[in-house]
């Protein structure tokens, strides 16, 4: 049985994706049956066919193709909601999120319901900085007016437990 659900969300992300499912593979534990799933929203560049060509019909890597009802959301709901694993990691596709966190994130997942990586914590960062600076400003916004300790409101590199992940509906 499949333990553990890696999701990845993509639009435009042919240069990325090939490295990044094999990144995260060299870095899945060993003792976890993995499966990562690429929900892709039909990218101009081709992005879910590179997927199918590289990978086939191999089990450890499925990729959904999303024409209707795109965007990052639905993307995350769907991949979720087509997981097989007991436990789904999220994270971007263009590396701004490091699979060498995963083994990390599911560790720390046997002791907590949901855990989050964040851009802002040591360790963290974004290339861009302009970026950096308003996610930055909107997080601390968003800390002061809900009167919360997450770093990282707009994150999207988690780790939660599947029968939890009702949560997202």
């Amino acid at each position: 049985a499949i333990s553990v659900s890696v999701i990845l969300p993509t639009y435009n992300e042919a240069k990325n994706i090939i490295p990044l499912i094999e990144a995260i593979l060299e870095v899945a534990p060993q003792d976890q049956e993995v499966e990562i799933i690429v929900v892709d929203d039909n990218s101009p560049d081709g992005t879910h066919q590179i997927v199918r060509n590289r990978y086939g019909s191999q089990k450890s890597v499925r990729c959904l193709l999303r024409t209707k009802n795109r965007g990052f959301a639905n993307s995350i709901r769907e991949g979720i909601d087509a997981a097989s694993g007991e436990v789904v990691v999220v994270m971007d596709s263009d590396f701004t999120h490091e699979p060498k966190e995963i083994p990390k994130m599911l560790h720390i997942e046997k002791t907590f319901d949901l855990v989050t990586g964040s851009r802002f914590c040591a360790g963290g960062n974004m290339q861009d900085k302009a970026h950096y600076l308003t996610s930055f400003c909107f997080n601390l916004f968003l800390r002061i007016i809900l009167k919360t300790q997450i770093q990282d409101n707009l994150g999207g590199f988690f780790c939660i437990q599947k029968k939890s992940s009702k949560i997202f509906r």
